[in-house]
């Protein structure tokens, strides 16, 4: 199994920035040509490709052709989906697929997108008075005394310097095995430490296995309802469960990797949980972030603390609150940037927030070694300099 990694810095396009990976696979594929099918506002993908949605504006037609424009020339996986999400169109999403195309609403894993609800979750637990951000993360957590000088919110910025469990050699060959949060934060804590807390930056997935008990802790419910009750629904995302926790409504779409074969079920949803576990629709991937970065789900004071004071990734890209801060130019050239991605087998997820021009444009792939990020990077080129 390939683990992907956090780049060491983040340099002149969005196609350099691995965001976030989760638990593998930027290897190798190979192109796979397949025709596009267009669909917009959130209508059922047909096998055949499909006019847009009635009652859709011209300027709306004619993003949805850009988009399966680039879809049609950047086909490399077994499916490729992107939704895209403005006050002028919605939510609207494009699918190109090897074979039969699946339904708009499709369930995918995302990976480490998981994150970016778990904070939102930590965030509205703060303005309960649940949790604070500047707690020490043992007062949930027990039994661990190198907590007692972590905060929750180093957890969130990653500058905690806990060991990323993931980075274990013997981390693969436990994928199939059902372990508890407390069985991998034990093994984790056993390792040595990447630096002194809040003096450094270290992607570790351990970090939101701990914000998940933390979260469990505060709440008093179970991880998947505290984030359902506080996050999903106030966000209407019908399209979006915690697998291994939740009942999904039907199968996964199938992710694969480089020698195509089938991954989806790869790994027990255990290992990835709070890190990772996450599966939704394209579509909602894309009104969530719309939502979560360009303000109307979390109160003011939360907004802002989600991209204050982040940790420096490098000189011109910060790590907030479960977000990536991209400038101009880490984006693509197309102003600021809020997002995050996840990888997990067979399945690349990326989300970028472009905050000018309050248009959000999520991408999944599904099979390893083909980046979303290219996708979406594209998808803003096709859409903002037409």
């Amino acid at each position: 199994m390939c683990i992907s990694k956090l780049p060491l810095s983040v340099s002149t396009t969005l196609a350099s920035f691995a965001l976030a990976g989760l638990f593998s696979v930027a290897c190798s594929s190979s192109p796979v040509e397949s025709p596009p099918v267009t669909i917009g506002a959130d209508a059922q993908a047909p096998q055949d490709a499909a006019p847009a949605a009635p009652g859709r504006s011209a300027a709306c037609v004619e993003q949805d052709t850009l988009v399966a424009d680039v879809l049609a020339a950047q086909r490399k996986s077994p499916v490729l989906a992107v939704a895209v999400t403005n006050e002028a169109c919605k939510t609207s999403v494009s699918v190109a697929a090897e074979g039969a195309v699946p339904a708009a609403n499709a369930l995918y894993r995302v990976g480490s997108v998981t994150k970016t609800y778990v904070s939102a979750t930590v965030l509205v637990l703060a303005r309960e008075g649940k949790v604070s951000l500047t707690d020490s993360v043992s007062k949930y957590v027990e039994g661990f005394p190198v907590l007692e000088t972590i905060t929750v919110e180093q957890l969130l910025h990653h500058t905690s310097g806990i060991f990323n469990f993931t980075e274990d050699p013997e981390f693969g060959s436990l994928r199939k095995v059902k372990r508890t949060p407390r069985e991998i934060v034990t093994a984790a804590l056993a390792k040595p430490v990447y630096f002194e807390p809040g003096k450094g930056f270290h992607y570790s997935n351990t970090n939101f296995t701990l914000l998940g008990m933390v979260v469990e802790k505060a709440s008093g419910q179970k991880v998947s309802l505290a984030m359902r009750e506080r996050v999903l629904v106030p966000a209407k995302l019908e399209r979006t469960f915690l697998d291994g926790e939740e009942t999904l409504p039907e199968a996964l779409v199938p992710g694969f990797d480089t020698k195509n074969r089938d991954v989806t079920n790869a790994e027990d949803p255990s290992e990835p949980w709070t890190a990772g576990a996450m599966v939704a629709s394209i579509g909602d991937v894309s009104r969530y972030h719309h939502l979560l970065f360009g303000g109307g789900l979390l109160d003011a004071t939360s907004q802002v603390a989600l991209t204050a004071n982040p940790a420096a990734m490098d000189s011109r890209t910060g790590y907030g609150l479960a977000v990536f801060i991209l400038d101009d130019k880490s984006s693509g050239g197309f102003g600021p940037a809020l997002g995050h991605g996840g990888d997990i087998e067979g399945f690349h997820t990326q989300s970028l927030h472009y905050t000018s021009r309050k248009t959000t444009i999520s991408a999944v792939v599904t099979q390893d070694g083909v980046d979303p990020s290219l996708v979406v990077l594209n998808v803003a080129r096709a859409l903002f300099n037409r």
